[in-house]
């Protein structure tokens, strides 16, 4: 696409670009399965957010079971029901005439936070490097504003607080400052990576919901639709037989330790995971609950 996007030419991009995926995606097939859906653009966010609908989607539809004339709150009739469930996630079968709607949204969605009129941010930036992968977009953004005349400004000096207005009467002496570390005798300059460094959360950190924290009973049974699909697509490479296998045994470790080390030891160097990675946190979180 050649034209600048902005406000008035985001929606013609957004179905141009939607037309684009579709188009390869249905080339050789007539209806995507879950790891397609996984790998359909090249922007995350977009992807799980048609894997969210389809959850949505299927939880509704699984309203329907609920009858009077039955017990649905029998735990075999309930593992039966998540048995049932699981085994439909493995087949899903969406059509072009499906799945259109809900990607023009997506991807509309997306584009909403790419302002023309603001400076973009470094995950902005990425953002349109993915969208160009599949079809060039260009923002128009304004030329930075000319600097004041006779004004002078170091790097240090833009990156610090601007200094307090003058006042009337004389302020209090200001209390000394800590010593600097040793530095071989010069002062180390200050770096974009220190003074916008964001702490990654280790592995080991638990999550809660609201205030709570829930022990589960099963690992399987537990993951919603949308959690199960983004393990597979991150973890296990889209293969589900893996993604069985692994969830399986874990829950039939005996310990958390014992979890811990089949993931460490075998899993990890398997599937070549990164601990640090947001999806292998989120299963050492399930993980720690089931054993807690």
């Amino acid at each position: 696409m050649s034209d600048i996007v902005t406000s008035e030419t985001l929606k013609k991009y957004t179905r141009e670009f939607s037309a684009t995926i579709l188009n390869r995606a249905y080339a050789h097939k007539a209806t995507l399965n879950g790891h397609d859906l996984l790998q359909l653009t090249p922007i995350k966010p977009i992807n799980q957010n048609i894997i969210s609908r389809l959850s949505v989607y299927w939880n509704s539809q699984l309203q329907h079971f609920q009858s009077p004339y039955f017990d649905f709150s029998n735990n075999e009739l309930k593992d039966a029901l998540r048995q049932f469930s699981s085994v439909v996630s493995q087949h899903i079968a969406l059509r072009r005439e499906h799945l259109e709607p809900w990607l023009e949204d997506a991807v509309g969605k997306e584009l909403a936070s790419l302002d023309a009129n603001a400076e973009l941010t470094p995950e902005n930036e990425l953002k349109v490097r993915q969208f160009s992968e599949v079809l060039p977009l260009q923002l128009d953004r304004p030329a930075p504003a000319a600097p004041e005349p006779e004004a002078t400004f170091s790097f240090l000096d833009i990156m610090s607080p601007a200094d307090p207005p003058a006042a009337s009467t004389p302020a209090p002496p200001a209390a000394p400052a800590p010593p600097a570390a040793p530095s071989n005798g010069r002062q180390e300059p200050a770096s974009i990576n220190n003074l916008h460094r964001v702490e990654i959360p280790t592995a080991s950190d638990e999550v809660r919901y609201g205030s709570v924290r829930v022990k589960l009973e099963n690992i399987g049974q537990s993951i919603p639709l949308g959690q199960r699909f983004m393990f597979i697509g991150q973890l296990f490479k889209g293969d589900f037989e893996a993604f069985n296998r692994v969830i399986d045994s874990l829950d039939k470790a005996g310990t958390h330790d014992d979890a811990l080390r089949l993931i460490n030891d075998h899993y990890a160097p398997e599937f070549s995971w990164n601990l640090k990675d947001e999806a292998v946190g989120e299963l050492l979180s399930l993980v720690k609950r089931r054993f807690s």
